[in-house]
């Protein structure tokens, strides 16, 4: 599979505040494109924030993160499909979720925030460990 990002695509998500965040965007049909109606018959409207709920706005950069790489994993669905094939050895992906202090996230040579949880996905399988007893839906989330 040979595919080009579109250099459009080429950015980082970055926390701002409600001013300087990207605009609010019209939710559509994945399967038809189509903008999803609510029930005054006007589109939905959904604003793009981080995974606790902080506006944030594209940074165009050289060198995506791992975490916007997944997006566009995600993004495709079933075109994807290929990279998660049968492998030999098999394929197994980590997720070390840590906490983020005042400045940002720790580089992993300091470690100078503490580990919260590890995922180890083999698909469609998923192993997570935390700090702390984790609740069914937690963990369908992680």
């Amino acid at each position: 599979m040979k595919w080009a990002l579109p250099s459009t695509e080429m950015f980082k998500w970055v926390v701002t505040n409600r001013q300087h965040a990207d605009p609010p965007f019209v939710i559509t049909d994945k399967q038809t494109g189509q903008p999803i109606m609510d029930e005054f018959g006007n589109p939905k409207m959904a604003q793009w924030k981080s995974y606790d709920n902080k506006f944030v706005k594209r940074v165009p950069c050289k060198k995506l993160s791992e975490n916007r790489l997944n997006e566009i994993l995600d993004y495709w669905g079933s075109l994807m499909d290929p990279l998660f094939e049968m492998n030999i050895p098999s394929t197994w992906f980590c997720d070390i979720e840590t906490d983020v202090d005042e400045e940002g996230f720790p580089d992993p040579e300091s470690a100078r925030t503490c580990i919260n949880t590890i995922a180890i996905t083999k698909f469609p399988k998923t192993i997570v460990f935390g700090r702390k007893h984790l609740e069914p839906d937690e963990i369908e989330w992680i």
